[in-house]
């Protein structure tokens, strides 16, 4: 259906609908700020689609009702030291950044019971065109982007430049996506279940972050959510030195302002923390009673190690029923230790001699990390003897079926064969183990060009993209 209706579409209509699209994304904000213009700050639109892309709905309603589950896995998760201490020893010990993580929990965990934490999570799954079933590719747990400029924004988009037919057939087809709302509500009520009204909201952002605008309407759906609440902005790297912990209350400050949520767009890459106060910093912070989204548990667990760990037998029966195991269980692919083992050194061999059928995956977040092909073969000839190999895991690769569509960026149309990523937000408000909250918040589709392997959105890979629901794969 897809291809037909691209084809119908002449040079005259395409010209019209790309100008439409390109206005409608900068008169709603679809925008983020250029990063080749120096000193002088210049927007331009996000990259996006032209047409939604084809989403099988009931694939689409599982995982939407799938992710409270997945939600609650990790949160539970998170809170088994026991656990969590003895599985990822061969990572904390290859990974200095994990290390840092890990020990930061070890100092806390004991904390977690009566903890407040935000979960603003997203799950991850590109369909598989060999086994026809949508497969996890990684559960987001900090700095989960796009909720707010690639949700509602980017089907609104969509629903009005296509608003005409034939192409509004497809339109009507995009689901609702309340996803910066429920987002806004989540940090809201954490805000409300810390109790004093007078402490704030922190956004610790990056530097050189482009993406301003993503966090920006964020920040006012809270205001919309509750106009008596105050948000910070602060860059981490230069906060820290305004950060202070009252040991006796637990209570954090910045400056004289106490620190009701912690939310981070930031802490979740090696150069987010140069200098060791910078750790001394984010250990003050988890050990505060501040509401953290995420906490040093959920980031971990977030880690492609615990990912791994995940797919082994029983392990996720641990945390929720069978039935629910069985359900998040058939989105799993094949995940791989590099373990120093005799088992890790076949799936070294294995991934060597079969480079395109796997992903090279290190413990990182934010996009355009993992290794393909002969980049893969060449960082296990150089670390697959040794255990340095033990900060990866291999993961199958997953093939989606790619479509037809035009990318649209710096209001030029490219038309190409995309293939799509899933993502299904979720939020959870938990005290300990109880959960105050647990709901599916939205979700978030990007699509890229079949000739990428790896990367996202602002890498300038990725664009945003709408689903629009069909009743077959």
């Amino acid at each position: 259906m897809m291809q037909s209706l691209v084809n119908q579409v002449n040079e005259k209509q395409l010209k019209s609908l790309v100008e439409n699209a390109s206005d409608f994304a900068g008169a709603n904000g679809i925008v983020m700020l250029a990063n080749d213009t120096g000193s002088v700050q210049r927007f331009k639109h996000v990259p996006f689609t032209l047409f939604p892309s084809p989403v099988p709905r009931k694939d689409f309603e599982n995982l939407v009702n799938l992710q409270p589950h997945i939600t609650k896995l990790m949160h539970l998760l998170s809170l088994d030291y026991q656990f969590l201490s003895t599985s990822i020893q061969s990572v904390v010990k290859a990974d200095d950044f994990m290390a840092n993580l890990f020990e930061i929990y070890e100092k806390t965990h004991m904390l977690s019971n009566e903890a407040l934490t935000l979960g603003l999570l997203r799950t991850d799954y590109m369909l598989d065109d060999c086994t026809k079933l949508y497969k996890q590719i990684e559960v987001n747990t900090i700095s989960s982007s796009f909720g707010g400029v690639g949700t509602d924004k980017i089907r609104r988009l969509h629903t009005t430049v296509l608003k005409e037919k034939p192409l509004k057939s497809i339109a009507d087809k995009i689901p609702p996506n309340l996803t910066l709302e429920n987002l806004g509500k989540g940090l809201a009520h954490a805000w409300n279940a810390y109790g004093e009204a007078n402490a704030i909201v922190v956004f610790f952002i990056a530097e050189q972050e482009y993406n301003v605008f993503d966090q920006r309407v964020l920040e006012y759906e809270i205001y919309r959510e509750n106009p008596s609440i105050v948000v910070r902005r602060e860059l981490y790297n230069s906060a820290v030195d305004r950060i202070t912990l009252n040991e006796s209350t637990r209570c954090l400050y910045i400056d004289d302002e106490e620190i009701a949520v912690a939310y981070f767009r930031s802490c979740y890459m090696p150069h987010h923390f140069p200098e060791k106060k910078h750790w001394d910093i984010r250990l003050k912070i988890e050990q505060s009673k501040a509401v953290k989204s995420p906490s040093i548990g959920h980031q971990i667990v977030g880690s492609k190690k615990v990912q791994e760990i995940l797919t082994r037998s029983d392990i996720v029966e641990r945390y929720v029923d069978e039935e629910t195991a069985g359900k998040i269980r058939q989105t799993f692919t094949g995940l791989y230790s590099l373990d120093m083992s005799e088992q890790g050194s076949k799936v070294v061999k294995m991934a060597m001699e079969n480079p395109d059928d796997f992903v090279l995956k290190p413990q990182r977040e934010g996009g355009g990390n993992n290794l393909y092909g002969a980049e893969l073969r060449e960082r296990l000839e150089e670390i697959g003897g040794d255990e340095r190999r033990c900060a990866y895991v291999i993961m199958d690769k997953i093939r989606p079926r790619p479509t037809s569509n035009y990318i649209i960026s710096d209001s030029t149309p490219n038309e190409a064969n995309v293939v799509s990523e899933l993502g299904i937000f979720g939020v959870s408000l938990t005290r300990g183990k109880a959960f105050l909250e647990n709901f599916t918040a939205g979700h978030l589709l990007r699509s890229k060009s079949d000739q990428f392997q790896d990367g996202g959105v602002m890498s300038g890979v990725s664009v945003l993209d709408s689903p629009y629901l069909v009743e077959h794969s």
